[in-house]
C-alpha cells in the first residue's frame, strides 16, 4: 500500500512540476523561451552568411532562398517571444525591444541590392550581441523565479548538451560567414580582423566533439555521429595551411560547415529520444 501511495505522490509532484512550468513565460515555459532564444543566435549568423554568400557571387537562387527562409523564421520566433513576454519583467521586455529595433535596421540593410561586406559583419555582430543579451536576461528571470528546475537529472544534462550544440551551430555559421567575407574583402582586410576571427573559430572547432564526448547521455549511435563530426573536422584541418591563407575553396568550407551542423542536429535527435 505504501508503495502505491509513494508512486502516486511522485506522479502528483511530477504533474505539479510540469504544470507549473508549462506556462510561466506567457503561453510558453521558460525552458522553451531559452531554447528559442538560442536558436535566434544561430539565425543571426546564418542570415548574415547567406547574404555574404550572395555578395561572394555564390549560386544566387540557393542563398536567396536560404536568406528568405531564415529571415521569416527569425521574424516568427521573435514575434512568439515578444507576444509571450507581455506580463514579464521590464528587463525582458526592454531587451526584446532593443532586439526589435536592431532587427528592423538589420532587415532594412539586408534588402539593399548592394552591400558592403564590412558593414554586414558589423551589423550582424551587433544583432548577435543583442540576441545574446535577450538570452541572458530570460535565463536570469527564470533563475530568479526558480523556473529552471528539472524533475530528472537526465533532463538537466540534456538541456545543457542541447544548449552547447546550439552554440556550436552558431559558431559554424559564423566561421563560414567570416571565411566568405575574407574572400570578398581580400587584401582590403588591412587590420586582419576578418581573417583573425575565422581562424579563431576554426581552431575552436575541435570543441564540437570534446564538449560532448563525456556526456552520460551518449549511446553507441551518438558516439558514431561524434566520430563522423571528428572526421569532418580532421579533413578540414588537413588543409590548415591553405585555410590560413583563405585558399581553400569557399564551396569546401560551406559543405563542411553544413555537414557538421547536420551531424550536430543528429546528436540532438538522439538525445531527444532518451
Amino acid at each position: 500500500m505504501k508503495t502505491i501511495l509513494n508512486v502516486l505522490l511522485v506522479s502528483l509532484l511530477f504533474s505539479m512540476n510540469t504544470f507549473s512550468q508549462n506556462a510561466d513565460f506567457g503561453n510558453m515555459s521558460y525552458k522553451e523561451a531559452i531554447a528559442l532564444s538560442e536558436k535566434q543566435m544561430v539565425l543571426t549568423q546564418q542570415i548574415a552568411k547567406a547574404r555574404m554568400l550572395q555578395i561572394a557571387e555564390m549560386p544566387e537562387a540557393v542563398y536567396k532562398k536560404e536568406l528568405e527562409n531564415t529571415i521569416k523564421l527569425f521574424d516568427k520566433n521573435f514575434r512568439k517571444l515578444q507576444f509571450n513576454s507581455k506580463e514579464l519583467s521590464l528587463n525582458v521586455k526592454t531587451a526584446l525591444g532593443e532586439q526589435s529595433l536592431s532587427w528592423f535596421r538589420y532587415k532594412k540593410l539586408l534588402s539593399q541590392p548592394k552591400m558592403d561586406a564590412n558593414l554586414l559583419l558589423k551589423k550582424s555582430k551587433s544583432l548577435l550581441e543583442i540576441s545574446e543579451k535577450v538570452l541572458v536576461v530570460i535565463k536570469n528571470d527564470a533563475e530568479r523565479k526558480k523556473q529552471l528546475t528539472y524533475f530528472r537529472k537526465k533532463d538537466k544534462v540534456k538541456a545543457k548538451a542541447n544548449s552547447f550544440i546550439e552554440n556550436q551551430k552558431m559558431r559554424l555559421q559564423q566561421m563560414c560567414l567570416y571565411y566568405a567575407a575574407s574572400k570578398v574583402v581580400g587584401k582590403k582586410d588591412e587590420d586582419g580582423i576578418i581573417s583573425k576571427t575565422y581562424l579563431e573559430l576554426y581552431d575552436e572547432l575541435i570543441g564540437a566533439t570534446s564538449g560532448l564526448e563525456g556526456s552520460e547521455l551518449n549511446t553507441s549511435e551518438v558516439y558514431n555521429t561524434l566520430a563522423d563530426i571528428k572526421q569532418s573536422i580532421d579533413n578540414l584541418y588537413k588543409k590548415r595551411k591553405n585555410f590560413i591563407g583563405a585558399k581553400v575553396p569557399l564551396e569546401k568550407v560551406i559543405s563542411t560547415t553544413e555537414n557538421l551542423e547536420s551531424l550536430l542536429s543528429e546528436v540532438t535527435e538522439h538525445y531527444s529520444l532518451l
